[in-house]
C-alpha cells in the first residue's frame, strides 16, 4: 500500500478498516480491484460570531 497520509496512527486505522470491507462474491470467479482513496482534512474551523 502507498500512502501519503504520514500519520501512522491514521494509517493503521484506515488500513483496519479497509481490510474488513466485505463485498458479494462476483459471478465466475475472483476479481481484484485497485481503487484510489484520496483523503482530505477538514477546512479549518471559524470562529463563531458575536465571541
Amino acid at each position: 500500500m502507498e500512502d501519503g497520509i504520514e500519520n501512522e496512527t491514521v494509517t493503521r486505522c484506515f488500513t483496519g478498516v479497509t481490510s474488513r470491507m466485505t463485498f458479494p462474491p462476483p459471478e465466475g470467479g475472483e476479481v481484484t480491484v485497485h481503487y484510489p482513496f484520496n483523503l482530505a482534512g477538514a477546512p479549518p474551523a471559524e470562529r463563531p460570531h458575536g465571541i
